[in-house]
C-alpha cells in the first residue's frame, strides 16, 4: 500500500518537472525569438517557391488535388495554400 502510493507521488513529481521544464523552454524559446526580430535575425520559415510552382504546373496539366498530394507528398493545405496565392497573384 505504502509503496504504490509513493510510485503515484513519484510519478506526480516527475510529471510536474517535465511540465515546468516544457514551460521554460518554451518561455526562453519565445524570448531568442523575440530578440532576434528586433534585432532583424529572424526570418520566419520561409515558403518553398520550387514546390508551389510545381503544385501550380501539375494543377494547370489537370492533375486533381489527390493527384499532386501523391506525386509531390504534400499535404492538401500546402496546395490550397499554392492555389490562393496563384489566385492572388493573378487579380
Amino acid at each position: 500500500m505504502i509503496a504504490k502510493v509513493l510510485t503515484e507521488f513519484m510519478i506526480d513529481l516527475a510529471a510536474a518537472m517535465a511540465r515546468d521544464d516544457y514551460e521554460t523552454r518554451r518561455k526562453r524559446q519565445a524570448q531568442g525569438i523575440e530578440k532576434a526580430k528586433t534585432l532583424g535575425k529572424y526570418l520566419g520559415r520561409q515558403p518553398d517557391h520550387g514546390l508551389r510552382q510545381n503544385i501550380r504546373l501539375l494543377l494547370d496539366e489537370g492533375k486533381s488535388w489527390s493527384q499532386v498530394q501523391s506525386l509531390l507528398k504534400c499535404s492538401r493545405s500546402t496546395i490550397a495554400k499554392a492555389v490562393k496565392l496563384s489566385v492572388e497573384a493573378s487579380t
